[in-house]
Formats: C-alpha cells, sequence, structure tokens
C-alpha cells in the first residue's frame, strides 16, 4: 500500500523506466535480426507516450496536489476544499482518460503482433474480432471516462460530487476494470493452442508458452486494481471523505497495469537478445546493434557451400553445393552434413504459423520454397523465404 507521495513518485519512476527500457529492447532486438518496424511497434510507443503523461499527472499530484496525503481538517474536524484537493482530482481525471487509451494501445499492439507472426483463417478471424472489442472498448470507455460528469469541471470541484449531473461513475469504473481483465485473459490465451500444436519438444513449448504468459503480470495488476476499487467503494458508501488517501492506491495501480502492460507486450519479441546463455552473449549481441547503428554495416552472409542449422540466430537453413536438404520426422528441423537440430522457435520473430486445425510452421529464411511433410501434427511445414525454385516430389524429403 503507498503511504507516502515520495513512495508514488519512485514507483512511478522505477515503472516508466523499465517500460522505457522494454521498448529500447524491443527495437534493439528488431534491429538485430534485421526485420522492420511494423504496427505493432508503433502502437506500442503511442501507448508508452500516454503511460509517460500519466506519470506526469502522479509527478503533479504528488508535488503540487494531496496525492497520498489526507484532507485537512478545520477545528470542528471538517474538511476543507483547498487548492490542492482541486490538483488532485484533475490528474486524477486526467490519468483516467491517460490510461484508458494506454490499455486499449497495448492490446491493439500484442494482438497486432499475434496477426504478425501467426497465419490462418481461424486464427485471423479471432484476432480480428478482439481488434474490433478493443477498439470499441476503447473509444467506449474514453468517453464515457471523459463526459462522467457534465460539465467536465464539475468533474475535479467539490460540487461536481453533489450535482445530479454525473453517472453512476463506481458503476462505470468496475465495468472497466473488469472488461480490462478480462479481454487480457482472452488476449493471452489466444496462441497457446497454436504453440502447443507445433513440433517441439514439450520443454520448448512450455518455454515459449511461460514467455507468453509473462504478460499474466498485467493480469495480476488488473486483478489488484479491482480489489482497491471495491475498497475505496466500500469506504465512500460508509461517508469516508479523505478520497486523497484512501484513492492514492488507485491512481497508482492502474499507472502499475499500464507500464507492466507494456513490459509484457515487448517480452516476447527480445528472446534474439538472449540467444547467448550468459551475460557476455547478451552484451556482444547489444554491441552489434550499437556498432551496426552507428556505422550501417551488415553482418557478413555465409559463404555459398557452407552450412547453417534450419532455426539459427540468423533466421538461414543450410546450403551445401548449391544443395539443400531437409529432414522431418523429429522435434526440430535439421539439415544435412551432421549439423545437430535446433529449435525452429530460436527467433520466432522471423517465422510465421498457421493456425487452422493444426499449427503449420513457415519460416522465413534464405532458401527457395519448399515444404516437408510433419507427421505429427498433420500438416506441411513450409521451409524458406518465397523464393524462385525448389519443388517438392512426392513424400520424398527435399
Amino acid at each position: 500500500m503507498i503511504q507516502s507521495p515520495g513512495q508514488s513518485v519512485g514507483v512511478t519512476t522505477f515503472l516508466t523506466v523499465l517500460a522505457l527500457l522494454a521498448i529500447v529492447l524491443r527495437f534493439c532486438a528488431r534491429r538485430l535480426k534485421k526485420v522492420g518496424l511494423g504496427w505493432d511497434d508503433y502502437t506500442i510507443v503511442l501507448a508508452m507516450l500516454f503511460t509517460i503523461a500519466s506519470a506526469v499527472c502522479i509527478y503533479v499530484g504528488a508535488v503540487d496536489g494531496d496525492l497520498a496525503r489526507h484532507v485537512e481538517l478545520d477545528a470542528q474536524g471538517n474538511a476543507v476544499w483547498t487548492h490542492r484537493d482541486v490538483v488532485f482530482l484533475e490528474i486524477n481525471f486526467a490519468q483516467q482518460l491517460s490510461t484508458t487509451l494506454t490499455f486499449g494501445l497495448t492490446k491493439l499492439s500484442v494482438l497486432l503482433f499475434y496477426k504478425r507472426v501467426f497465419r490462418g483463417d481461424t486464427f485471423n478471424t479471432a484476432v480480428w474480432t478482439m481488434i474490433s472489442m478493443i477498439g470499441v472498448w476503447s473509444v467506449a470507455f474514453f468517453f464515457a471516462n471523459l463526459l462522467q460528469c457534465y460539465p467536465i469541471w464539475y468533474n475535479w470541484e467539490a460540487s461536481g460530487a453533489q450535482a445530479n449531473s454525473c453517472i453512476q461513475t463506481n458503476t462505470m469504473y468496475l465495468a472497466q476494470a473488469w472488461t480490462d481483465v478480462l479481454t487480457d485473459i482472452i488476449i493471452l490465451s489466444l496462441p497457446i493452442p497454436c504453440i502447443w500444436a507445433l513440433q517441439m519438444p514439450a520443454r520448448h513449448k512450455i518455454g515459449v508458452t511461460a514467455i507468453f504468459l509473462l504478460g499474466l503480470l498485467t493480469v495480476l495488476s488488473g486483478i489488484a486494481k479491482l480489489i482497491v476499487f471495491y475498497h475505496i467503494i466500500a469506504l465512500a458508501d460508509g461517508g469516508d471523505f479523505d478520497i486523497t488517501w484512501y484513492e492514492t492506491p488507485a491512481v497508482v495501480w492502474t499507472f502499475v497495469e499500464s507500464a507492466l502492460g507494456i513490459v509484457g507486450a515487448c517480452l516476447p519479441l527480445l528472446r534474439p537478445l538472449f540467444t547467448g546463455t550468459s551475460t557476455r552473449g547478451f552484451m556482444r549481441n547489444l554491441r552489434s546493434v550499437a556498432i551496426r547503428t552507428i556505422t550501417g554495416a551488415e553482418e557478413p552472409k555465409s559463404p555459398e557451400g557452407s552450412t547453417t542449422a534450419v532455426g539459427s540466430g540468423s533466421g538461414s537453413s543450410g546450403k551445401k553445393s548449391g544443395k539443400t536438404a531437409v529432414e522431418s520426422g523429429s522435434n526440430s528441423l535439421g539439415v544435412q552434413s551432421g549439423s545437430e537440430n535446433t529449435d525452429t522457435l530460436k527467433s520466432w520473430d522471423e517465422k510465421d504459423y498457421d493456425y487452422n486445425s493444426h499449427c503449420a510452421l513457415n519460416t522465413h529464411g534464405h532458401l527457395d520454397q519448399k515444404k516437408v511433410t510433419a507427421d505429427k501434427i498433420g500438416s506441411s511445414v513450409d521451409i524458406g523465404e518465397r523464393g524462385s525454385s525448389g519443388e517438392r516430389h512426392g513424400d520424398e524429403n527435399v
């Protein structure tokens, strides 16, 4: 529980830096894998801007308002309404608007990421349905918060609490909080069936699923916010007038959910930075990104005749003397000349997953388009970039 303005500012600063760091690392990973930015990247940046606006609201509330402070009392024990209380209500109102936009944009960013990575009629229908729902949700609750009292200045004037010009704000807040948590759960669960239908070892499926489910931190913070809302409503119904004190946790927890949502949306894209098993490998990847950003140099390409494992950090498939052999029937795709099989999801930001009745893996590497039978999931696996040649002959390996 936040007990002081200093704690509010400290938590806000830490989470703001954490969210910014997640976005910076996201762009570093994209640069490392030489993948262009997509709509999901632009959307998460916009969500970060609104999160920064929410942080500014908390800073103003702590410095110039009564955030995390008790309402002043006169000699008779009656509440005294001051300028600092008005500032608190103003920043509370502004934060409601900014966090609503942050929630909506973060959800849209995750869905656009799914749309870019996973393919298939069934999955696309589910994603577009959720995109439509989140779009409607964001617009509806933004204007519900904006126009909860009319004129708008009733939201921060003392008379607004007594005016008949406000909607049932408690009902609106709870409806927004509940639907926020429920949509987060639905969005997080969308890729799980696809991941578990892929042909890969169970431990790899668990690892990939765990990375996607790190977004549950957002769900947990949303649940904490719900609990705080119910506590505030109980205090308000009991006649407690110390709103600047008991509403502060709602302000802070709303911001916590905003920042953690951005971190959770970025985490699935950071794996290319952690392909090394040590801190040294992570720093080597970051240095590679920094050097290429400054000099504009590209990584050297593998010479003709060399062999590279499918699913390696470069996203390339193997080549040897102009002839490529891809074998199926194991939990990962292998290449001739003794190469060990590697995890086909080592860098999933360069791969597309087809999700219909089964999931088929389409890897964008440096080979011409070929198909390999994947008996375990009853579908085909497309390997390579959509290139110029390469034909499939029956059920034989190409």
